[in-house]
């Protein structure tokens, strides 16, 4: 509702697809009356403001899917492995770093060995969360044909530059034998 007296513009805030809202312009009467030209300034905030506020909504969606996605790619539980006690827990370093490429895994190997894994692909975003899974489930598969650590980022490096360039990830891979005591690490990435 216009107050008594005020003169208004009324601006539909037009998405790509829809009317999503209006926008209210108001002058009070005792300024000039509105014009052709601020018409034409209430239309473009209008568009503007709609095109803003689409664009907040589906960052905030993509934000969702994406940081829902990677949590559901994490492992729940760690497996347990003979010799060795493991705990994980994911904790963000920011609330906007919540979603994207981060990843950990545990991997029970021949011999009460354990493979360890952390990785990151760099971006907080639906793709980065992606090849995440994607090379989680490389370096998973790798891990399983019991090769040499370096051996398996350099098959992992390779799989991540067939997924594309625009990219980039890093990954500690260890293997620790509770037996011996003994650990080897390697790392590769940003």
């Amino acid at each position: 509702a216009v107050p008594d007296g005020q003169r208004a513009i009324l601006a539909p805030l037009r998405g790509r697809r829809r009317v999503i809202g209006t926008a209210l312009f108001l002058r009070d009467p005792e300024r000039r009356a509105f014009g052709h030209d601020d018409l034409l300034v209430a239309a473009q905030l209008a568009t503007h403001s709609a095109l803003g506020i689409e664009k907040a909504a589906l960052d905030g969606r993509q934000a969702f899917i994406a940081d829902a996605l990677q949590r559901r790619m994490l492992p729940e539980t760690l497996p347990p492995s003979t010799g060795v006690r493991l705990a994980s827990r994911y904790l963000p370093a920011a609330e906007t770093a919540r979603a994207g490429g981060d990843w950990y895994d545990t991997i029970p190997l021949p011999g009460s060995r354990v493979a360890l894994m952390v990785g990151d692909v760099m971006g907080h975003d639906l793709t980065s969360a992606a090849l995440m899974g994607q090379l989680r489930t490389t370096a998973q598969t790798l891990a399983g044909l019991d090769l040499p650590p370096q051996e398996v980022l350099h098959a992992l490096n390779e799989q991540a530059q067939r997924l594309g360039t625009d990219y980039i990830a890093t990954c500690l891979y260890a293997v620790y034998d509770p037996v011996s005591h003994r650990i080897t690490i390697a790392n590769a990435g940003h």
